[in-house]
């Protein structure tokens, strides 16, 4: 009776245990992936738009690799997103490039001192603003905070990889990880 009661408490310690550690490691998973939260649920709402395409694609390719779908699809995503960011960027480049030979001319002094005493009439007496000092101000801002703005963009790089192979497998697996789940 003795050796039964002991067998029944150590399955109870076991259980135990078993659920502590299953509740230790997700709270360590979750901490590990939390950064990334943001981009697994915008990856799996866009592999959800995207899957009528994946399911075209996949009927009109081989059956045999079945990662060719889910590739040509994401290849689309990433075409149909990137040229519109670069027809956009290259425009914005162009702009800001113009506005920074034009600033840079000796007519651009003059400009911004004729802006700095229309200003200054609009401020009641006694204010000033030297226009010329604040641009310095923002130029030395941004060289200073130069560091941070090429970490950024590698942090955005990494993040649009990983959103990458989340659409991806998300398409490829994500039709018998939902029957999994449901199961």
């Amino acid at each position: 009776m003795c050796y039964t009661s002991h067998m029944h408490g150590s399955k109870i310690i076991e259980k135990y245990f078993f659920f502590f550690l299953l509740l230790a490691s997700a709270s360590f998973v979750g901490m590990i992936l939390f950064p990334f939260f943001r981009v697994i649920v915008i990856g799996i709402s866009i592999s959800v738009v995207l899957y009528p395409l994946y399911l075209w694609i996949q009927k009109h390719t081989s059956k045999k690799y079945n990662w060719i779908p889910s590739l040509i699809t994401t290849l689309v995503f990433i075409v149909g997103l990137c040229i519109p960011f670069y027809v956009l960027g290259s425009i914005l480049f162009n702009q800001f490039q113009s506005l920074y030979s034009s600033l840079s001319t000796t007519s651009a002094q003059s400009i911004l001192t004729t802006v700095g005493n229309s200003l200054n009439n609009l401020l009641p007496n006694g204010i000033a603003f030297d226009v010329q000092k604040e641009i310095g101000i923002i130029t030395s801002s941004f060289s200073s905070n130069i560091q941070g703005i090429f970490s950024a963009t590698a942090k955005t790089i990494l993040m649009f990889i990983i959103f990458l192979f989340i659409i991806f497998y998300f398409l490829k697996e994500g039709s018998s990880w939902r029957k999994k789940c449901i199961r």
